[in-house]
């Protein structure tokens, strides 16, 4: 498996602000160089499953994990990504699908998300 070739951190800001911090260690400089990258959205929907039913709930994993102030929602990820010299090109929701005990692309973004984007 490959390097992370960028994230993006919400660091802790007062809450009237909106700030995304894009890191490239290893950057995408050619022209149409992919990105591929994952996050919680911002909702009440992802407060519930993230972290009520994940965290304590079902003990997925320890409590505290996730801080949903930090979580992204979908503009300002693409917001972001452009202001770093990409195009997002698609969007899709990530759901866990129970009966299967898996993962499934799914067009709800409201809890996980991926985001795909190219260099310009």
């Amino acid at each position: 498996m490959s390097q992370p070739r960028f994230f993006a951190e919400r660091p802790n800001t007062p809450k009237h602000k909106t700030l995304i911090r894009f890191q490239n260690p290893y950057p995408v400089k050619r022209t149409g160089g992919a990105f591929i990258g994952a996050t919680l959205n911002r909702t009440p929907q992802s407060f519930a499953l993230a972290i009520i039913g994940a965290e304590y709930l079902l003990g997925w994993l320890p409590r505290g994990t996730h801080d949903w102030n930090r979580f992204v929602r979908p503009s300002e990820f693409v917001l972001g990504l452009r202001r770093h010299g990409f195009t997002a090109t698609r969007l899709a929701g990530l759901n866990y699908e129970w009966r299967r005990g898996e993962w499934a692309e799914a067009d709800d973004l409201s809890v996980n998300y991926m985001v795909a984007a190219l260099r310009r």
